[in-house]
């Protein structure tokens, strides 16, 4: 059986880091900076995941969620405090 790359998830990873380290030289913005880079990574590592052996699959399956939950924190951090002004 041979596996295969998931091009897309990889490319989009690197489309979403590419994209907020751009964003963060021309604005600043380290929220959106982080938000990217966290889920852009989580995609590059979901990408190549169908090549990596069965148990460091699974690791890195895990991995690739805990950066989504940090993404999710962050925009959440920021809608309370930028948004609704609650901090």
């Amino acid at each position: 059986m041979k596996k295969n790359i998931n091009y897309t998830a990889l490319i989009s990873g690197i489309v979403m880091s590419a994209v907020s380290a751009l964003n963060y030289l021309m604005n600043k913005d380290f929220v959106s900076l982080g938000i990217f880079v966290f889920a852009g990574v989580g995609f590059v590592i979901l990408g190549i995941k169908p090549v990596l052996k069965p148990q460091n699959a699974v690791r890195a399956e895990k991995y690739a969620f805990t950066l989504f939950f940090g993404a999710a924190v962050i925009l959440l951090y920021w809608i309370a405090s930028v948004k609704m002004k609650l901090f």
